[in-house]
């Protein structure tokens, strides 16, 4: 496994940052390492994840393509709630709002 997904995973750019974190996880979470590599891996091909870890990573990313200029397209959601015309109107409006690292610390409880 430690192998496979690593080489296979640095094809691209988010598998470059899960090269960085798969030997931290390692140890005891195989298992979510590979469904997080084929998270990586597979995002770009258009698929609605069937796992819901999958499909929240998808959605998240799909929601955010307002910073390319793309609006998002409800059928490759994987999630009923990233579906919602507000849900995407709210992921355009954030791309004009300019948060802080401590801010979003403080908004999630982390800081």
């Amino acid at each position: 496994m430690e192998d496979t997904v690593s080489s296979s995973a640095s094809a691209t750019p988010h598998g470059a940052l899960l090269d960085e974190l798969l030997p931290l996880r390692r140890c005891h979470q195989d298992a979510q390492m590979r469904l997080l590599a084929f998270a990586s891996e597979e995002y770009t091909n258009g698929s609605v994840g069937q796992d819901p870890t999958v499909g929240v990573c998808w959605d998240a990313d799909r929601l955010n393509l307002w910073r390319v200029g793309i609006r998002p397209d409800p059928r490759l959601f994987s999630k009923e709630a990233a579906r919602s015309e507000e849900r995407i109107a709210r992921a355009r409006d954030m791309q004009q709002e300019d948060f802080a690292w401590a801010q979003l610390y403080r908004a999630f409880g982390l800081g």
